[in-house]
């Protein structure tokens, strides 16, 4: 055994049995030959594991300081059942800069969690099997650091047939054949129906009335102390709308062409279902095969009807612009390319007070231009779920522990901001900053290892400092939005969720504050906050609830046992949400299925109002239309919103 490896004996079984957590492999990286393996320059951990389950199987690796066995940082990955495959796990990831780690064959989705670990203070680390529904059978092949990772393919058996379907598993209305998908797809297509016209509802969707102004753009009322979209006509509108509408659901099968039973030539008949050269969609290619070369107009009338006959009314984030143009949907932007700087503070938080942050937020705002005077468009979010806030972290602190040429116009403005404090306070001052700076001048080049160890006085003007940052991150490209397209509703930053006092900073520059929402329950407390705190309205981007009893291996970030509970899941959450005051729309993630050899990140959820065949799952449908249909009378308070939660079962997947 080199001194690279790590396992004393192969394979190592950590089995599992039905929602018991395996016992966990303990490594200590200083003992015997292994000592100082961390910090020897090597790049990368690699795992050969083998999953014997029925179900995807999550793998939690965590590393530790001596003195403790709390993590300080871990990386969560998800396996696909029933093959073996190399986990991946660079060391550079120990600087808690990332939080989703690149897709390598044979697995899903992979999150880091926790804050930084110098390799150096590494003492041991642990393999560990999650709590699963069913039992598994783990084996732990090898476990070597390595300067380059090895690239192997997963072996196993073939898990996705040539519609892009499970072939482990059967179910209610899975297609057995090629003719049996052309035959229901095209029947569905020659049933669709023009929607007759509802003269209750103007022609974006929203409630006739004489009581408000219309201004021919969708913009944002209070009425009756109840927040409100305002549509082009003067109609009252509720957003209730569905993420990633399109016919392309594309999976990466670069690396994990052994578990496929099909993949056409990327220059064929199915050159369509490709983008680029390793994301392949079922879902494009099987419309393709139904309608041939006219799937996509096929798709467009299909796709339109199908939303209509649930009730919505809205086209949400990362959907084809062009069928919501076709559809004459109304529908949300999401912007590209959220201006950056060449050298980050923290995670993707970029030098804000900088030269370069100023000129990429006027560039950044340019996109807008050609959406000006598109009446459909409610409004853009600036950008969806930065990864700095996935936690409460003090950026100005997390600032002071990198090397000072990482945001050097950032740490200006910090030693500004320390100057006047001085100016106004200098016992407070030197309190705080006496033992660490000779002056605020000397800020620019301050490096502390833990922001966290620096006098309490001296943390409270860098928490100041980071509301002040923030507030410049939103604000500046909000305004040079707001100078090219001073029609549309500025949707806000999407945040994931509201994990500190920090998003609210710069909100006031914005329209609309909006948040996705994985709960069982819509987060009305957090709502209700955030409309206070930003005296907004609140747009909910993302929810969504999965079932793994159809189709996929994962259920979703919010699991629920069957496609019924699916349907009552979806009519608590929107009722709930819509009876509240300060909400305005609710965006389901997503239309499709994501593929089962999951999508650019790993994701791979049952969460799609269609599935890869592009057929609805009716009880979900008939449960958005029943909600949607009377969701402006539940708005109004006439009609009592659904009152008895789903319940949850177990999320299956990251």
């Amino acid at each position: 055994m080199t001194h690279t490896e790590y396992v004393g004996q192969s394979p190592v079984n950590i089995s599992v049995t039905a929602s018991v957590q395996a016992e966990a492999l303990h490594f200590n990286t200083r003992s015997n030959s292994h000592s100082n393996v961390f910090w020897n320059g090597t790049q990368f951990l690699e795992l050969d594991v083998e999953c014997s389950s029925e179900t995807v199987v999550p793998i939690g690796l965590l590393f530790g300081r001596d003195g403790t066995d709390v993590a300080a940082v871990s990386a969560h990955y998800s396996m696909f059942p029933g093959i073996r495959a190399r986990l991946v796990f660079p060391i550079s990831a120990l600087d808690g800069q990332s939080v989703f780690l690149p897709r390598t064959p044979g697995r899903l989705k992979s999150v880091v969690f926790g804050d930084r670990i110098d390799p150096a203070e590494v003492a041991w680390f642990e393999i560990r099997v999650a709590p699963l529904p069913v039992s598994a059978t783990v084996l732990l092949h090898s476990a070597q650091i390595l300067n380059t990772p090895s690239g192997a393919e997963p072996s196993g058996p073939v898990l996705v047939d040539a519609l892009g379907q499970w072939t482990c598993r059967e179910w209610p209305g899975k297609m057995e054949s090629v003719p049996q998908l052309t035959s229901v797809l095209r029947s569905r297509l020659a049933d669709v129906r023009e929607r007759e016209t509802d003269a209750s509802l103007t022609a974006y969707g929203g409630t006739v009335t004489k009581d408000i102004s219309p201004t021919g753009y969708f913009r944002t009322a209070k009425v009756k102390d109840r927040w409100w979209l305002v549509d082009p006509d003067g109609g009252l509108f509720w957003s209730a709308g569905v993420d990633c509408v399109g016919a392309h659901s594309g999976a990466l099968v670069t690396g994990n062409e052994k578990l496929c039973a099909w993949i056409p030539d990327p220059l064929g008949p199915f050159a369509d279902a490709w983008h680029g050269d390793s994301n392949f969609s079922w879902s494009t290619a099987n419309l393709i095969r139904a309608y041939g070369t006219e799937w996509y107009e096929s798709w467009c009338k299909l796709t339109r009807s199908e939303l209509r006959a649930m009730g919505f009314n809205t086209v949400g984030n990362w959907s084809d612009l062009a069928f919501a143009k076709v559809a004459q949907f109304p529908y949300v932007l999401p912007l590209e390319n959220f201006p950056t700087t060449e050298h980050c503070v923290f995670r993707d938080f970029p030098d804000v007070f900088s030269h370069e942050y100023t000129s990429n937020a006027n560039v950044f705002a340019q996109q807008l231009t050609r959406f000006v005077t598109d009446k459909h468009l409610i409004g853009y979010f600036l950008r969806n779920e930065p990864l700095w806030a996935f936690g409460d972290f003090c950026l100005a602190g997390k600032m002071l522990e990198r090397a000072p040429s990482v945001a050097p116009a950032s740490r200006q403005k910090l030693g500004q901001f320390l100057h006047e404090q001085m100016k106004n306070d200098p016992d407070r001052y030197r309190t705080a900053w006496s033992t660490v700076l000779s002056g605020p001048e000397d800020i620019c080049s301050f490096v502390c290892a833990s922001a966290d160890e620096l006098p309490e006085l001296a943390q409270k003007d860098l928490e100041s400092f980071t509301v002040l940052m923030v507030d410049a991150y939103v604000r500046i490209p909000s305004d040079a939005c707001r100078q090219v397209d001073p029609h549309h509703l500025n949707l806000g930053m999407r945040w994931a969720w509201v994990s500190s006092d920090y998003v609210f900073a710069g909100a006031d520059s914005c329209d609309v504050f909006s948040m996705n929402c994985y709960k069982m329950r819509p987060d009305l407390e957090a709502f209700e906050m955030a409309s206070a705190r930003s005296g907004l309205p609140v747009m909910i981007g993302e929810f969504h609830f999965g079932a793994a009893d159809r189709g996929l291996a994962c259920n979703a970030l919010k699991g629920v046992a069957t496609q019924e509970d699916r349907g009552r899941a979806y009519r608590y959450f929107v009722e709930q949400a819509a009876a509240h005051p300060v909400v305005i729309g609710a965006h389901w993630f997503q239309w499709n299925d994501q593929p089962f050899l999951g999508r650019f990140d790993g994701e791979s959820f049952q969460i799609g109002l269609v599935d890869v065949c592009n057929t609805p799952y009716a009880e979900i449908k008939e449960a958005c239309r029943t909600t949607n249909n009377v969701l402006y009378d539940i708005a109004t308070g006439t009609r009592a919103p659904l009152n008895e939660p789903p319940i949850e079962v177990e999320a299956v997947g990251i």
